[in-house]
């Protein structure tokens, strides 16, 4: 049964509140939060200058960008 919950996620004094899916059955080696540009925008993570781009996919029929922090991951 997947489950919908809602989350705030915060980036410096900027934040919001968006619908996330867990429960999925989808598994990872850690901790990972999958945002449209729109909310990476928002946050002002988008484009992305803090961060480098690893990988470009799509994601529910919408383009993804996996980006990292730069540095030691």
């Amino acid at each position: 049964m997947r489950v919908r919950v809602r989350v705030e996620i915060k980036v410096g004094n900027k934040a919001v509140v968006v619908p996330a899916l867990v429960n999925s059955g989808y598994e990872a080696e850690g901790p990972e939060l999958s945002i449209p540009v729109s909310v990476a925008r928002e946050l002002d993570l988008w484009p992305p200058r803090r961060f480098t781009m690893a990988e470009a996919t799509r994601l529910a029929g919408l383009p993804m960008f996996t980006c990292w922090p730069r540095g030691p991951r």
